[in-house]
């Protein structure tokens, strides 16, 4: 997170992994959208490092808590909510920089914002459906 000027800006910095998002990545995105909202500057960029935007949830990261209790994925379904839910609060505008695949939580991170601006290239979807999850 940094401030530029009138412009507060949040890169997603995982591009091994594409910018997915992990409970680490949710947690600390809302961090900063929190702290841009009570800071100077009058609009909020998110972009990302690499070729994509976000590709969505870490599947290590949800592989990794298939034996986790229940009241975990519950834990960690919210913090990505809380993310959408902070921007949607947010009084000042926040811009999604797409370029890359906004897939998933990737494509709802995005379209959570107030404006997205998209490369030419950029493509979204949200695959989860195919397999019966709700995106």
């Amino acid at each position: 997170m940094s401030a530029q000027g009138a412009i507060g800006w949040i890169t997603l910095a995982r591009p091994d992994k594409k910018n997915a998002l992990d409970r680490k990545t949710a947690d600390e995105l809302a961090q900063a959208l929190f702290a841009l909202s009570e800071s100077t500057v009058n609009v909020v960029a998110i972009t990302a490092e690499g070729s994509d935007f976000c590709t969505g949830a870490d599947l290590g990261a949800l592989e990794k808590m298939l034996d986790a209790p229940r009241q975990d994925h519950l834990d960690d379904a919210k913090a990505l909510g809380h993310v959408f839910h902070t921007i949607r609060r947010m009084e000042k505008p926040v811009v999604a920089l797409v370029r890359g695949r906004a897939y998933g939580g990737g494509a709802g991170l995005a379209t959570a914002c107030d404006i997205v601006l998209a490369h030419e290239e950029a493509r979204f979807a949200y695959p989860e459906v195919t397999v019966g999850f709700v995106p």
